[in-house]
């Protein structure tokens, strides 16, 4: 059963394909946005939950969260990359992508972890510019526009997976967003939207096949849903939110206090 007009205008996602299982059934009322405006409109009172980036969200302490679900991935993830043409120990700059919060950050992290990689990160082109990186030159790419990126260069170029490198080194998952509550909501609402969106989670979980039918390359997409993304957010997936808040403060890249220890699961 799809969720009231009414409930469903107040609840704002992004407009990615690895999104689409989590507001299965909920209606054409969903406000799609990119992960950056979907934090700049929890703020203004748009919606009363959103699916964030985790990095706005930890800029929240004591946020009230949905228990169970998000986006993650524990290994590759296909769709956060930086794209390069040289090694990535030679990358002078990296242009980041205008639409990302927490994989920019994510990308920093990373970066500072890899021998000689020391690069300026840079303001990017728009999402869907598909140019070719020069050399000593990377692009953080994100979502629906890092497929098609990766759709149009392929092999042409190589590609720092960030989940797959976040994994590999610290053992762990990485989530990238969450659906965050607005404030005030009261306990009661809070729980009426969490049970809401973890049983349009799961219906979405069987319906992949469906959903990917609908993509304009039906077997990657399939693939791609089940094989790189996650919608389970757990224990492991909560150490691995830890350990980024930790990486980020070590970059002083995130206050002291900013945690999602803080954090109300609902």
């Amino acid at each position: 059963m799809s969720a009231p007009t009414v409930i469903a205008s107040r609840i704002g996602c992004v407009a990615y394909l690895n999104a689409r299982p989590l507001i299965e059934g909920l209606g054409p009322g969903i406000r799609l946005g990119h992960p950056s405006e979907l934090a700049l409109g929890l703020d203004r009172g748009d919606f009363d939950v959103a699916l964030l980036p985790v990095r706005a969200v930890l800029e929240r302490p004591g946020a009230a969260v949905v228990d169970g679900v998000g986006i993650a991935s524990a290994g590759p993830v296909y769709s956060v990359v930086i794209a390069h043409a040289g090694p990535v120990e030679a990358l002078r700059t990296v242009s980041l992508d205008p639409a990302s919060l927490t994989s920019a950050q994510l990308a920093r992290v990373l970066c500072a972890g890899i021998p000689g990689c020391r690069p300026l990160f840079v303001p990017g082109p728009p999402p869907g510019d598909l140019g070719v990186p020069s050399e000593g030159e990377g692009r953080l790419k994100i979502g629906d526009q890092a497929i098609a990126y990766r759709a149009k260069h392929g092999d042409a170029l190589a590609y720092l997976d960030l989940g797959d490198c976040w994994t590999r080194r610290t053992g762990l998952p990485f989530v990238y967003a969450v659906w965050c509550f607005s404030g005030g909501l009261g306990a009661a609402r809070e729980h009426e939207l969490a049970e809401l969106l973890r049983t349009a989670a799961a219906r979405g979980a069987r319906a992949i096949p469906r959903i990917a039918a609908g993509a304009e390359n039906p077997g990657f997409a399939e693939r791609y849903l089940t094989e790189h993304i996650r919608h389970r957010v757990g224990p492991a997936e909560r150490a691995g939110l830890a350990r980024f808040a930790a990486e980020l403060r070590g970059l002083e890249l995130l206050a002291p206090g900013d945690a999602p220890e803080s954090w109300r699961w609902a």
